[in-house]
């Protein structure tokens, strides 16, 4: 019975979407899911957008600090995050210390980030101390199970914040390497390995790193992605 329900609601999404005169994906890799459902010509990839003038003026504090001691991880978010491999990262991690941001975490996670000393879970921030604890993470953090548009991926590189990451299909966007570390997914050593690359980076790979991910984030300025938004509705209209 399942089975067959699944089927009439799958042909029944399949119609709707072929009827749509456009949709808007926020990350490349969800045109290749769209795809089999419409036609390749709807489907149209603009990406979230970021209030770059605010974010700028917080990256500006982050060029004057020093790196702290010891490592600090931040991970924003529970969207289809990976918290098996979370965990496991932070366990092997004893010397780092880890922050996890968001309003609501389940049960489940909440009682297992409580079990460590080196994890620190934020449960309600403002905007303001949101940006305050990227700027004085070494990098964020962000295992990811699926792609899909990432706000604190964006965000997290206007304040110039590394990004190690499992591949949000953000390469077509333009060079990464310096600033975006990917690991292979499920593979803790090399994921350990990795994080000791970002630990490592000299003062000036470091504030190289921060200056290109913050460059790299302001072609994501709201105005231009409001822009690009109302002159694909002009063209439906």
């Amino acid at each position: 019975m399942r089975g067959r329900v699944g089927r009439i609601t799958h042909r029944l999404t399949q119609s709707r979407f072929k009827k749509l005169a456009a949709a808007i994906v926020t990350s490349p890799s969800q045109i290749a899911v769209l795809e089999k459902v419409m036609p390749l010509e709807k489907i149209h990839y603009i990406p979230i957008g970021l209030h770059v003038e605010t974010l700028n003026k917080k990256f500006a504090e982050r060029l004057k600090k020093n790196k702290t001691t010891p490592l600090t991880v931040l991970t924003v978010g529970t969207w289809m995050r990976d918290w098996n491999f979370y965990f496991k990262i932070v366990e092997a991690s004893p010397e780092k210390n880890f922050h996890l941001v968001d309003r609501k975490i389940s049960k489940d996670v909440f009682k297992q980030a409580s079990e460590f000393k080196n994890l620190t879970y934020h449960a309600d921030l403002s905007d303001e101390e949101l940006f305050d604890l990227y700027l004085v993470a070494d990098f964020q953090f962000l295992p990811v199970s699926g792609a899909a548009g990432s706000n604190a991926f964006l965000q997290g590189l206007a304040l110039g914040c590394p990004t190690l990451i499992t591949d949000l299909g953000y390469k077509e966007a333009g060079d990464l390497d310096d600033f975006v570390i990917y690991y292979e997914k499920g593979n803790l050593t090399d994921c350990m390995n990795k994080i000791n690359v970002v630990a490592n980076y000299s003062d000036s790979e470091r504030k190289l790193a921060e200056q290109k991910a913050n460059m790299f984030a302001n072609q994501f300025s709201w105005q231009e992605i409001a822009n690009k938004t109302m002159n694909l509705y002009k063209t439906l209209i």
